[in-house]
């Protein structure tokens, strides 16, 4: 509701400024962090009774993302978009007489749609805040877990520069921060974590 509620105010109130600069569509590709849960995967484990466990898990993923907005001044503009945080695996080798709580392996996939104001400079440096809608799924083997939900605010900052000058082509680099984004918990299906996905993207944007 909070993201309607945004896009909403973002479309009918900044679209309404006279001196528009032309709105962009893009897309990027990120580098994004994980958080790890190799503990709760060690603890689920332990917990189960294993003798002993060992798990590794990459921090990082790529993904994907697209955009769309409108720079209302120099200094102004909303943007709505999707990232594809893409998805990290974990491996566990675990040994004793026990039964398994996750198995050889686990996997993480994430990803979001958001709505933002954009606040700087249109050919140089802004910054970003808005509101995004996750969504993230846990695939263990031997386990159907249902996908977390999840809503609230994010930032981040970046710069935006125009392509060998360029009227209709800019890049952009940047970094985003997604707090408070729901995932299962290892050490307990039935109850979720709150953690921290962060984007570290570049992009490419065509203007109108």
């Amino acid at each position: 509701m909070k993201l309607r509620i945004l896009i909403f105010t973002l479309f009918s109130g900044l679209s309404l400024g006279t001196s528009a600069e032309g709105y962009f569509v893009g897309g990027d590709i990120g580098l994004n962090i994980f958080p790890s849960w190799v503990d709760r995967a060690d603890t689920a484990e332990y917990a189960a009774g294993a003798a002993y466990s060992i798990t590794s898990q990459p921090a990082l993923s790529f993904g994907l993302g697209i955009n769309a907005g409108q720079w209302i001044n120099h200094v102004l503009g909303w943007e709505v978009g999707y990232d594809n945080f893409g998805s990290v695996t974990g491996y566990t080798t675990a040994g004793g007489n026990y039964a398994y709580a996750i198995g050889n392996s686990y996997q993480f996939a994430s990803a979001a749609y958001h709505a933002e104001a954009l606040l700087g400079s249109n050919s140089g440096l802004f910054a970003k805040v808005g509101l995004y809608n996750a969504t993230t799924q846990l695939a263990i083997s031997h386990l159907s877990i249902s996908p977390d939900k999840s809503s609230g605010i994010f930032f981040g900052m970046g710069g935006r520069y125009y392509s060998d000058d360029s009227e209709h082509f800019a890049f952009r680099i940047g970094v985003d921060i997604y707090p408070k984004v729901k995932f299962s918990d290892l050490s307990d299906f039935t109850k979720t974590t709150s953690e921290t996905i962060t984007k570290i993207y570049l992009g490419e944007e065509y203007i109108f």
